[in-house]
């Protein structure tokens, strides 16, 4: 969801219920992620992919300057961030990107931000001020007003009332006798009156129009242009500006007479940079997030489990493989038993998994949830089990145990009273807490356990 100013949403379309919108508000886990194709998926139905879909893919997703949600992907050839997907392809549906009474149009299919008559640009160079009126706002009983019509035009949010089965003469004179009414908006029967002009914008769609509420001697003679006032063009894509930057660029080398060692140099510096791949610093930061919490293909901890030949152990809670990931990383793969498959327990039980970190816990890589399959990663403790080293011939002595008992008692009071929501492991015992190379003890299988509110545990 993204929202301006706290409380104006505009993605995804706020008329729209929310079954509309694709969206489902029968979950409350919230989760959402990428995988390697460049599908996005969360636990409340939100779905959709690069137009570059495929693996190897290096991928961002930003909210840019200008207000809209982007998908960016890594060209391989010109290694510059491509976009792949955006939230909101027409501009003008960006709340606030023409700032307070500015007008969002297109013209040549290109936004650009207009002031409505009786009003100018505040910054030339920032249309996010917005307009200036043109004449003094304040009210007095003295003013004579009048109203101009600005057709197909709409300002959204920030109404003062809303009525219902009114006239047109009706909802005019509501706005008339309210100080605080900037405009009002008028269609079939309702009425909108606006305390302030925000995210306004020109559609051929929008019924009717905006009536700005002027004094009677502003000047409102229309423009040489009709259809824009005061335009100026809002650059909203930074790859437009690097394109201009580059089509410069090639001009002056011709202008010039670039050289022909100039080209032949030049192609061997491409040639060197595709030979060598992404620098190693754009290389090392993705990996790091590539290691971080994801989403794992079914195919990719089967190759990483070699067909889940080596098992580890197995519960009520279901088997556990070990595996070795593509990165070289030794884990656990758990395959959860049949009563894990429900979608909404599986992403409660994620969601906790998440939220939870911590030095005596074991560390979860990630998760599958693909068809039928539910499993998760983890990281691979290397001593296993406490169960395996109470009696002989692994037997513990009691400054370890007492080490061990410790850090049991630290994990514990972590899930019960610091992690976000309160976890009852409700099946602690030895073969549920696991020793890793310096005998650290780490609880595992806490995530599987059932979530109680706080307050609500006899």
């Amino acid at each position: 969801m993204m929202v301006w100013i706290e409380t104006s949403v505009y993605w995804p379309n706020p008329s729209h219920r929310v079954l509309d919108n694709g969206r489902t508000n029968y979950n409350t886990s919230r989760i959402a992620g990428f995988d390697e194709m460049g599908n996005f998926f969360s636990s409340d139905d939100l779905k959709f992919s690069a137009f570059d879909m495929g693996v190897r893919v290096k991928r961002r997703l930003t909210m840019d300057y200008d207000g809209n949600l982007r998908l960016y992907s890594l060209s391989g050839s010109t290694e510059s961030w491509v976009i792949t997907w955006q939230a909101l392809t027409q501009k003008c549906k960006v709340h606030g990107i023409c700032g307070r009474n500015g007008i969002c149009v297109y013209k040549s299919e290109r936004p650009n931000c207009s002031c409505p008559p009786g009003y100018e640009v505040a910054d030339t160079t920032n249309w996010h001020k917005g307009c200036k009126p043109k004449f003094d706002p304040t009210c007095s009983l003295s003013q004579q007003w009048k109203f101009m019509q600005i057709q197909h035009a709409d300002f959204y949010g920030f109404d003062l009332i809303y009525y219902e089965s009114i006239s047109f003469l009706r909802c005019r004179k509501q706005c008339l006798e309210d100080c605080r009414c900037e405009a009002f908006s008028y269609r079939v029967g309702s009425c909108y009156t606006k305390g302030a002009l925000f995210n306004g914008y020109v559609s051929p769609n929008i019924p009717g129009g905006i009536y700005l509420r002027l004094p009677q001697n502003v000047d409102t003679s229309p423009p040489t242009n009709p259809n824009v006032f005061n335009t100026c063009r809002i650059n909203v894509s930074t790859n437009t500006r690097k394109r201009e930057r580059w089509i410069y660029l090639y001009f002056f080398a011709s202008a010039v007479g670039a050289v022909e060692f100039l080209f032949i140099l030049s192609g061997w510096w491409l040639l060197f940079r595709r030979s060598h791949g992404v620098a190693p610093p754009l290389k090392d930061g993705y990996a790091l997030l590539s290691s971080q919490f994801r989403m794992y293909r079914y195919a990719e901890l089967k190759k990483a489990t070699k067909n889940f030949k080596e098992e580890l152990g197995r519960g009520a809670s279901g088997v556990v493989y070990k595996g070795v990931l593509a990165d070289e990383r030794v884990v656990a793969v758990k395959k959860l038993a049949d009563i894990y498959k429900g979608e909404e327990v599986f992403w409660a039980e994620v969601s906790t998994i998440v939220k939870a970190n911590h030095m005596n816990l074991v560390r979860t890589w990630g998760f599958c949830s693909e068809d039928k399959h539910r499993l998760l990663i983890s990281e691979y403790v290397e001593n296993g089990s406490l169960d395996k080293h109470l009696f002989p011939p692994n037997f513990l002595g009691w400054k370890e145990r007492f080490k061990i008992a410790l850090g049991i008692a630290k994990g514990l009071a972590y899930l019960h009273h610091e992690c976000l929501e309160w976890v009852i492991h409700c099946d602690v015992k030895p073969e549920n807490i696991l020793l890793d190379s310096k005998f650290e003890p780490k609880i595992a299988d806490f995530g599987l356990a059932k979530l109680s509110q706080r307050g609500g545990l006899n």
